[in-house]
């Protein structure tokens, strides 16, 4: 009738027409049923069954509507998810599936119905999961974000300290030592412009970032510079920090990332190696490439042990009253990685050599 009196969109008319769907589907007469709608419903017989379709739909059209479109452009199979009542006035989430015979339309519509009231209960249940599980896996990036960033820029933030402390001794001169007051505060500028480009590049390369802002190094030059950004650390330590620089290799690398990688290979060699002995920086050009060696003479680590260093927030036992929270040699591992560098673990009889050994530069 609708397409006689000229309506061609069929769908959009009746989502005009609340009142026109809610008299078809009062209607429709369910004619015929088999014993798995019955105990699906919940019906004793047949009898009890056979009523309007009304009766067991629930209140949204959509589903209706698109069955009835599906039957005006006489498609011969149709399905759809909706929601059916039960002779109790639960709702239950199925899939209908339509079928055509007869010589007209209308004559008689199939309809095989299929619980997916589980199904669909736990694919929610899935999705919660996942949810859940993407928002721990944020919670555990941050906080590793955090931790990492945190152990970086310890050496910063003391060096900024020890530089407003020195700038407030120097205040308290009578005369005011105003050059150096100056030079405190210049150190303490450079300490704090290096604390917010740790904590950029650590950022950057936790959430895989993997671009590095590469420039032109002058290996040595590098390593040198690296060492003096923890000189208060050495002295106090009353460990000998001796440098071998042998490269004179220019390296294309991040600089900020390198310098740290420097910063922590010393550092780890210091807190672990023997107390007041003796740390050495090597740079060498190696057979396969450029080289950065720390080698210490402390205690060493069991060779069953040494993959596992590199792993974050990892700790041997006898490291377990040092200072420190195993993040150091995950950044060297990670930043290595980023650079296509090697990482070499050997025995240094007494101690432990830590090799880095870069892609060969062209020349």
């Amino acid at each position: 009738d609708l397409q006689a009196r000229g309506v061609r969109n069929i769908r959009q008319h009746l989502a005009h027409h609340s009142d026109l769907v809610g008299d078809l589907r009062r209607r429709v007469l369910i004619t015929d049923v088999n014993d798995t709608a019955l105990r699906m419903i919940g019906v004793p017989d047949k009898q009890a069954f056979l009523r309007q379709l009304d009766d067991f739909l629930v209140d949204s059209d959509e589903a209706f509507i698109s069955c009835i479109t599906a039957i005006s452009e006489q498609q011969p199979l149709f399905q759809t998810q909706t929601r059916v009542r039960t002779a109790k006035g639960e709702e239950l989430d199925v899939l209908m599936a339509f079928g055509l015979e007869g010589s007209s339309p209308l004559e008689r519509v199939v309809v095989s119905l299929f619980n997916m009231t589980e199904q669909n209960r736990l694919a929610r249940l899935i999705a919660e999961n996942k949810e859940q599980l993407a928002r721990a896996q944020q919670s555990a990036a941050l906080g590793q974000m955090s931790a990492s960033i945190a152990h970086e820029i310890e050496q910063p933030l003391t060096a900024i300290q020890t530089s407003l402390d020195a700038a407030t001794r120097w205040l308290r001169r009578d005369p005011i030592a105003v050059g150096e007051v100056n030079a405190s505060i210049q150190t303490g500028l450079h300490a704090t412009q290096r604390a917010m480009d740790v904590i950029r590049r650590i950022r950057a390369l936790i959430i895989g970032n993997t671009e590095t802002e590469s420039s032109a190094l002058e290996i040595d030059a590098l390593v040198e510079e690296a060492t003096t950004l923890i000189e208060t650390d050495i002295i106090n330590s009353g460990t000998r920090v001796v440098h071998v620089l042998n490269a004179r290799t220019v390296l294309h690398a991040d600089r900020i990332l390198l310098q740290q990688v420097v910063v922590n290979l010393v550092d780890n060699a210091i807190k672990h190696g023997r107390p007041g002995g003796r740390v050495t920086v090597t740079c060498d050009n190696d057979q396969s490439g450029p080289m950065i060696s720390v080698a210490d003479d402390g205690p060493g680590i069991p060779a069953d042990q040494h993959d596992r260093v590199f792993k974050r927030f990892y700790r041997l036992e006898q490291s377990r009253y040092t200072p420190g929270n195993g993040l150091g040699l995950s950044l060297v591992a990670a930043v290595a990685s980023l650079h296509g560098a090697r990482i070499e673990l050997r025995d240094n009889t007494p101690g432990l050599l830590f090799r880095l050994v870069f892609p060969a530069t062209e020349t």
